[in-house]
């Protein structure tokens, strides 16, 4: 039973995102008075009103109050408001009501449904342009897709919502959205990668007033660390979330921390704690009187009852979370319960009542999976129909045209027929003279193509041999030269450890010298043998997102960020683009690098920018360091070339080189455009289509 404990709890975790950034774009705050605000609502909508758009945002908004008491009457004031919608024309009223019926059928269990109402909210909120119903919509189906498990097409989803957040500097949707790509991260197994997200959703939130930001953040790091089995680290964030959560007044996350203490508690083996932090929980859910919340609730408290043994309450408990579900139709919280009632009669030896809930349990089971079955099916054989009828009538169309133009083409065949007629005797004798004559040259020709083509072959391959051996002599000879080098190191610290000089003794001085010297022989040594290794390297293209790149990157040199005080921005979303990956780690490392190494601002700063043009992707690398002067602007990408001593700036002079190779082999350019002492801004183009 506990081995499910930590999806539950990413379940509730990912419903309660999808609230919360509902609540921050529609622009409103939980209250507890909600019933008198339904009421309100209600009473402004008199049945003589005109049917226009102010009476379908007041339906739409009535629908949006019944979310947390009643989903028949989200889904009929939904349907009302888009039964007007689509009379007056009105389609962002038609998609928010899409929208709304969604939620109350992904509330009443019937996903699919959901799914494909929320599919038609993001496709009409794409046609006109409307950030918001981008958002939520797509933020909803994620919400969905994860309830399939279908993770994949769930993270696209969240992150399209992600983007529209950035767009909008929505912060709460931007620490949201980091949570939720976090947690399909960390489901799928991509641990760094959704620790990465989660801590980006933290430093959202301490720069936000608003507390939902951080209890999302600290929630979601408490449930990683509790899986990992680091308790005294899950202990303390879900500590934190808690404290934010009891200022907040946040109910929903105060029942969903205190059901998660409950586990962590019998993992404990604090059985009576365990059992107060449950019944906390499930006091929270019923004070919102949200019937899938409290249902949840009341199956966690089951499954935590039957942990402790304490079997009788873990019946009642079952009982009240089938109670609620069968007056609310939530046939999968039912399911869950009837599981549960027949572990609990297993464990009493109760054989005969465990198989009556065992089929209980299958029967619901069957039908949730018959009705999206059919569901299903109708309307994909109805969109088939469709387009179906589409192309016959397509077909028809274009047979009809058809006809005219043979016929009208006819007619002019048969004028011309007699004009042809004329030539053709003429021209076959011209043609079979000029055959004549071009079968001896292209005989000629092809003997001489054969000659060339084999020439070439041979060369082809000796070249290839050559860079073989190129490629093998340049590692022997690298490791080779590295190998004295080592040697030389290591007997000088050998010599300090038995000299023991003086600090600040020539001596000392001496050895140091010596020993940034062979590291300084063994860097360029390295940048050598990458700058051949580059002709060398695979050409398999794979699908490269540079926002990762950029990451990763950040990840490998934040000892450097967090000392420098170095502030790397990104204007905008960078693309995904067909090339390699390792070169292009390697060009944008390279180039930010040097950005933050000749710099003596007091806060460096990189700005990455990029512009989309017809056949090319055009990247900007602007920096605020020393600048270069125009005079050597074409020295700097040769080989061994340097502007600075290196007692001033460390390197080899070949970073930059590298990077015009790795240019050079992709078609592209790259130029640099500085003013001395404000700062330095590297361009380069990289063609869109990338041969193989």
């Amino acid at each position: 039973m506990m081995a499910n404990v930590y999806g539950k709890a990413v379940r509730k975790m990912t419903r309660l995102f999808a609230t919360l950034i509902i609540l921050q774009w529609m622009g409103l705050q939980f209250t507890h008075a909600q019933n008198s605000v339904t009421d309100s609502l209600i009473n402004l909508l008199p049945s003589h009103v005109k049917e226009d758009t102010t009476k379908v945002n007041l339906l739409n908004s009535i629908s949006w109050e019944f979310h947390r008491m009643d989903m028949d009457e989200v889904i009929r004031y939904a349907e009302e408001a888009e039964r007007i919608s689509k009379e007056i024309d009105y389609p962002k009223g038609t998609a928010r009501a899409y929208n709304l019926m969604a939620i109350g059928y992904s509330m009443k269990g019937q996903n699919e449904k959901a799914i494909s109402l929320n599919e038609k909210c993001l496709a009409i909120g794409k046609e006109i342009n409307d950030d918001y119903l981008v958002g939520v919509a797509s933020n909803d189906l994620g919400v969905s897709l994860i309830e399939k498990g279908d993770y994949e097409s769930a993270l696209k989803y969240y992150h399209e919502g992600l983007k529209i957040s950035i767009q909008i500097k929505d912060t709460l949707g931007i620490a949201i959205g980091n949570e939720n790509i976090g947690g399909v991260h960390y489901t799928m197994g991509n641990i760094e990668k959704a620790k990465s997200y989660f801590f980006d959703a933290i430093q959202v939130g301490e720069k936000s007033s608003n507390p939902f930001v951080q209890i999302g953040a600290y929630y979601s790091l408490a449930l990683m660390k509790w899986d990992a089995k680091q308790m005294d680290e899950a202990n303390s964030f879900l500590e934190k979330a808690l404290q934010l959560s009891i200022k907040a007044n946040d109910l929903i996350n105060l029942s969903n921390i205190y059901v998660t203490k409950a586990y962590m508690e019998i993992d404990n083996k604090n059985n009576e704690l365990a059992e107060q932090y449950a019944i906390r929980a499930v006091q929270y859910g019923e004070q919102l009187q949200d019937p899938l919340l409290n249902a949840g609730n009341y199956l966690d408290l089951s499954n935590i009852y039957y942990e402790l043994k304490s079997l009788e309450k873990a019946k009642e408990s079952a009982r009240k979370c089938i109670d609620i579900t069968q007056e609310h139709e939530l046939l999968e919280n039912e399911m869950y319960a009837y599981s549960v009632l027949t572990d609990i009669y297993k464990e009493e030896k109760n054989f005969e009542k465990a198989l009556t809930y065992k089929e209980r349990f299958m029967e619901i089971q069957d039908s949730i999976f018959n009705k999206e079955k059919i569901n299903s099916i109708t309307e994909l054989e109805e969109k088939y129909k469709s387009k179906q009828r589409e192309a016959e009538n397509e077909l028809l169309k274009s047979k009809a045209k058809e006809q005219e133009y043979i016929i009208q083409r006819r007619s002019y065949i048969a004028i011309a027929f007699g004009i042809i007629s004329l030539f053709i005797g003429i021209i076959g004798y011209i043609y079979y003279k000029n055959y004549k004559s071009k079968e001896k040259i292209n005989k000629e020709l092809e003997a001489r193509v054969q000659q060339r083509t084999e020439d070439l072959l041979v060369a082809n391959e000796d070249l290839k041999q050559s860079n073989m051996e190129l490629e093998r002599f340049a590692y022997i000879t690298s490791h080779d030269l590295k190998e004295p080098l080592r040697n030389i190191s290591s007997f000088v610290k050998l010599l300090e450890r038995s000299l023991k000089p003086d600090p600040d003794s020539r001596e000392a001085d001496y050895m140091n010298f010596i020993i940034k010297n062979t590291h300084q022989m063994h860097q360029l040594i390295e940048d050598v043998l990458e700058f051949s290794r580059l002709s060398s390297q695979s050409n398999e293209l794979q699908k490269v997102d540079l926002n990762d790149t950029v990451d990763n990157i950040k990840f490998s040199i934040s000892n450097t960020l967090s000392q420098k005080d170095v502030n790397i921005i990104i204007d905008q979303p960078l693309p995904v683009i067909d090339n390699h990956p390792t070169h292009l780690h390697f060009l944008f490392k390279n180039l930010i690098e040097n950005g933050i190494k000749y710099n003596e601002s007091q806060q460096p700063t990189i700005n990455i920018s990029y512009e989309s043009e017809p056949q090319k992707h055009h990247f900007i690398i602007k920096d605020n360091g020393i600048g270069i002067e125009e005079e050597y602007y074409p020295q700097i990408f040769e080989m061994f070339k340097r502007l600075h001593n290196r007692s001033v700036y460390e390197g080899t002079g070949l970073g930059l080189s590298i990077c015009k190779k790795i240019i050079s082999n992709m078609n592209g350019k790259i130029w640099v455009e500085s003013v001395p002492g404000k700062g330095s801004t590297f361009h380069f183009y990289i063609p869109k289509t990338l041969a193989a």
